[in-house]
């Protein structure tokens, strides 16, 4: 049995947290165990936070630990919803292309789904479909292994338990040798010396089975709705307690693990990543401590948030401060992390809740517009970090009909809709989720439709109803080669769907947004059919498409979106006309294109200088990322490289030249920048990133009298 009489009482020190002398049988325990090769760094990823997963995350792991399943009483697994099966997928995605190694598991239990252990436990039927289950579970998604998270067995279950454990690792075995595989099978115990936990667990049994065991060493102090949240104190400390919870320490609960087992190499401590509060503090219990206070009772409970996320401190009103409150909660942190594996020779860091210490984004504050366009094509996922980073988001496209009506074009647009919209939701920001309708594949019927009135009425109204349908923002329209017989209607449809959302909004309380996508000046000639003065009446704001210089059948190879080359071709003449035509730049937002762009069969018709008669390709960064086409590549400046074994010129922005268009538009003073396609950038959304700084935001201002070049 556990005992502490051998080891000594911790030493005094003014400091909060004292460090006890180890004993000599806890030291020749240490200094006999197995040696440590690799230490094990375990991310773990619950429901509790809606955040993407970030590559950035998985690349410092050992191990990417995902509880996205819920187990029935039967002992059949499937995942707890969509959602935590899309962010398991995305998990296992990002993980398979990285070099670093991490392997992928799936928790099988925890706080609220440890109620069927018991029934499943006690029948043998239970228990081989459970392991069925877990073996099925790994191989078809080709992961690495299963970690079981039972609360708090009861010591009647305790040996079949560790049978049902020693059962599925002889499974697994005989898997590792069917798939040439290793699976890694890891188990959470409790802390140790409270409510007696531990006693369900046949420790000896347990050691041989397991590849390593994660200890619950946190929520020793809480703000639980009941006088147990009393009193403050840190979630995870490592010696130091009050009164009767002087043992509610990770120290305490490692020397009982290691002394019943004789083998530290196979335990993880935790560091918990979210934040507690407590409320109605009052005096300290300790004068050489500020950590740990009395908590006023109210109707017998504490009142305080066991779990916040690091994003809620930083963003809803609290203030953090260096005080001697702040200092000491740092100093448990700083010490649990060093000395947690160096004085107890302990093997890995078991890290909870992975996704609050993620560092999180903030909300333009300076009236700044980030309008990110997202494809019906693209299949990569929508994430929350990108959406945070965004004013608006828009899906592209729904389809326009003959008569006026609209729909998705196809079950996939449907699904990847909804994704934005449900992650748009779920955003910790003020964004906007709207639609687009129309594009280069869809705009025939913007001319039948504008000029006959029974279906310019349909087409408002549909539009009106989708919105309310599904609570969104606001919808975007691109009505490809308008000609100027066109101009009027497209200013009479406008004026309707304003006057029809202007009405709906009065009465909800709700204000929609309009906006439209407008061309670039001098290629085809479509900015003659636009009334910028007129359509600024009628609309929040307009994308101009400040691309595309060179056509689809152009010989000619240059930067996809360039500010001042080519002649009149470029970012800067376009934006003049527009700043021009209505003296409202804030109105207007220049495109940032995220996708390559590679030209076949070129020729170099002189030092780096290229033409091609073969037509374009555009692709996402990811994939391209991800075939390999950048290599071997020429670079020929900073957003050109060209590939003289393959005859290849790729065009792309980078950060360099995402930097210029910022400042460019700082400049101008223009409203913001779309995006196109937020979805095609890579994994780790550095062009996003690049996009979203500091540098975006500048004082506005509305007056032409600065732009002399108006008059020239």
């Amino acid at each position: 049995m556990y005992s502490t009489k051998n080891f000594k009482e911790p030493r005094s020190s003014t400091k909060s947290q004292s460090v006890p002398i180890v004993s000599q049988e806890l030291t020749n325990i240490i200094n006999s165990a197995p040696p440590v090769y690799k230490t094990r760094i375990i991310g773990y990823y619950g429901e509790f936070e809606s955040r993407d997963i970030k590559k950035s995350q998985l690349e410092k792991l050992t191990h990417a630990i995902v509880a996205c399943v819920r187990m029935d009483k039967s002992g059949r697994l499937k995942f707890k919803d969509e959602e935590m099966r899309q962010k398991f997928l995305s998990l296992k995605t990002k993980a398979s292309n990285m070099e670093s190694g991490a392997k992928v598991m799936v928790s099988v239990g925890g706080n609220d789904n440890s109620e069927h252990f018991t029934t499943i436990m006690a029948s043998a039927r239970r228990r081989k479909k459970l392991i069925n289950q877990i073996i099925l579970f790994i191989t078809e998604h080709q992961i690495e292994g299963v970690n079981l998270f039972w609360e708090q067995p009861p010591e009647s279950h305790k040996f079949k338990y560790s049978k049902f454990l020693k059962n599925l690792r002889l499974k697994l075995s005989e898997q590792e040798k069917k798939d040439d595989k290793k699976y890694i099978l890891s188990l959470v115990v409790p802390r140790a010396g409270i409510g007696n936990w531990e006693s369900g667990f046949d420790l000896d049994v347990i050691i041989e089975n397991v590849d390593f065991i994660n200890v619950l060493t946190m929520d020793y102090y809480a703000p639980w709705p009941s006088d147990w949240g009393a009193p403050v104190g840190p979630s995870a400390p490592l010696y130091s307690g009050v009164g009767p919870k002087s043992h509610y320490n990770v120290n305490h609960t490692m020397q009982y693990y290691i002394c019943e087992t004789r083998r530290p190499d196979k335990f993880n401590i935790i560091i918990p990543f979210y934040i507690r509060l407590w409320r109605n503090v009052n005096e300290r219990l300790k004068p050489e401590s500020e950590v740990f206070r009395n908590v006023e009772l109210i109707d017998g409970k504490v009142e305080g948030t066991p779990y916040m996320s690091k994003w809620t401190v930083d963003h809803e009103g609290w203030k953090r401060q260096e005080s001697s409150w702040c200092r000491a909660s740092s100093i448990i942190l700083v010490v649990l992390f060093v000395c947690g594996i160096s004085a107890l020779g302990l093997s890995a860091v078991f890290w909870h809740f992975y996704e609050y210490f993620e560092k999180k984004t903030k909300p333009l504050a300076c009236g700044k517009r980030i309008v990110g366009f997202y494809s019906e094509n693209e299949s990569s996922g929508i994430t929350q970090n990108q959406l945070e980073k965004l004013t608006h988001a828009v899906f592209a496209y729904l389809e326009m009909r003959f008569d006026g009506d609209i729909d998705f074009k196809s079950e996939k647009a449907s699904r990847r809709f909804s994704s934005l919209k449900d992650q748009g939701k779920k955003a910790k920001s003020d964004l906007k989720v709207m639609i687009s309708i129309g594009g280069i594949d869809n705009s025939e019927h913007f001319a039948p439709v504008s000029v006959d009135k029974h279906k310019r009425t349909n087409f408002i109204a549909k539009i009106a109803s989708f919105l309310q349908k599904h609570n969104i923002d606001g919808v975007n329209l691109y009505w490809t080669g308008v000609t100027e017989n066109g101009k009027w209607k497209y200013i009479k449809l406008l004026k309707d769907l304003k006057g029809l959302l202007s009405s709906i909004g009065n009465t909800t309380n709700k204000k929609y947004t309009i906006s439209i996508t407008a061309p670039s000046v001098n290629v085809h000639h479509e900015e003659m059919a636009y009334d910028v003065d007129q359509i600024l009446e009628y609309v929040d704001f307009i994308n101009v498409i400040s691309m595309d210089y060179d056509d689809s059948t152009s010989k000619e190879i240059g930067p996809i979106a360039p500010l001042f080359s080519n002649n009149s071709f470029n970012v800067d003449s376009t934006m003049r006309y527009y700043i021009c035509k209505t003296g409202k730049p804030n109105m207007f937002n220049i495109v940032i294109p995220f996708f390559m762009r590679f030209w076949e069969n070129v020729e170099e018709v002189e030092k780096l200088h290229f033409k091609t008669s073969h037509l374009r390709e555009d692709k996402s960064r990811w994939s391209t990322k991800k075939e390999k086409k950048l290599s071997p590549i020429t670079w020929v400046d900073d957003s050109i490289a060209y590939n003289q074994e393959a005859r290849t010129v790729i065009a792309f922005e980078t950060k360099k030249s995402v930097q210029a268009k910022i400042d460019y538009l700082n400049k101008m003073k223009l409203g913001g920048v779309w995006i196109w396609s937020v979805d095609m950038d890579d994994e780790t959304s550095s062009l996003l990133d690049s996009v979203y700084s500091d540098d975006l935001c500048s004082i506005q201002d509305d007056k032409i009298s600065n732009y002399i070049f108006c008059s020239e």
